[in-house]
């Protein structure tokens, strides 16, 4: 696995857009090689009434209209001791039709076009599964 470099607190800008890492710019560079509709941390307000949340995602796809949330996991914004309150907000992501799919920074990192590459191939398989 490769060692991915940290950013810090300093935002990392490619093409107008703003990343948090830079594994999540590679991944978004293999998007654009597809040709893929992706926003980078996009936010979202999911849930009902006065229980309305706004929640952010590393990454919102569109593969052939299935919208699909990447998160890239790692320190600091994605530790162990938060994957209880991360699962709540997959499932409430899920809940509105937004399926979740999670990679750990370093794969992403050491192997972005694969990774995108599986995402497609994950987004189509759902997409088939949801008729």
């Amino acid at each position: 696995m490769a060692t991915v470099p940290t950013s810090g607190d300093t935002p990392i800008r490619w093409q107008g857009m703003t990343f948090r890492s830079w594994s999540e710019l590679r991944l978004a560079k293999a998007f654009e090689d597809r040709g893929l509709l992706y926003i980078p941390n996009a936010r979202v307000r999911v849930g009902i009434g006065p229980r309305r949340q706004t929640r952010e995602m590393d990454a919102l796809v569109n593969v052939d209209g299935l919208w699909v949330c990447i998160e890239v996991d790692g320190a600091p914004w994605h530790p162990p001791e938060r994957s209880a309150a991360e699962h709540r907000r997959d499932r409430l992501l899920l809940i509105n039709g937004v399926f979740v799919f999670r990679y750990d920074a370093e794969e992403v990192y050491g192997s972005p076009d694969r990774v995108a590459a599986e995402v497609v191939s994950l987004a189509e398989r759902m997409r088939r599964m949801l008729g």
